[in-house]
């Protein structure tokens, strides 16, 4: 009998914090952001500077992302993760270049080639200040397609709240 209580008043030590404490995550004031973006639809004919959109919009923990302008607005000061791949179809010697721009800064360019099927994908960390704005668009060559079918995507999650 003695040895069963033992048993159990150890098992008891050992699983009474887990039940009885929150996660340090749910302690804190740690905002949840993240968000992730698909294009389903053909984007035809896009202008150099123009923003690329997705119109399926899989996850927007944060309301960050705003689909109707294709652009995520920083609701939390922190560091965050993006990344961002386009599909461009064959076009004859139009290369697709894209870039997740930061503020209107371009931080880093997406390449797809001329003439084949091609993906250009990126991936930064960047420290954000609350209303920042970051979005993929179009840049160099104008009368560029941007293919949906989930193969392009706009992706970010805040890794680290200042």
């Amino acid at each position: 009998m003695q040895l069963k209580f033992l048993f159990y008043q150890r098992i008891f030590l050992f699983t009474e914090p887990l039940h009885a404490t929150k996660s340090k995550r749910q302690e804190s004031s740690f905002p949840v952001v993240a968000f992730t973006a698909v294009k389903t639809d053909i984007q035809n004919n896009v202008g150099v500077n123009q923003n690329i959109f997705f119109d399926n919009i899989v996850l927007n923990e944060g309301g960050g992302f705003h689909p109707q302008h294709g652009l995520f607005i920083a609701p939390a000061r922190g560091i965050y993760f993006f990344t961002a791949t386009v599909l461009h179809p064959p076009q004859a010697n139009i290369y697709l270049h894209a870039a997740i721009t930061h503020n209107g800064q371009d931080v880093a360019l997406l390449h797809s080639a001329a003439n084949i099927w091609d993906q250009g994908t990126q991936t930064v960390i960047l420290k954000i200040e609350p209303g920042d704005e970051i979005w993929v668009r179009n840049v160099h060559y104008g009368g560029e397609i941007v293919n949906g079918w989930s193969y392009t995507t706009f992706s970010s999650n805040l890794v680290n709240a200042l």
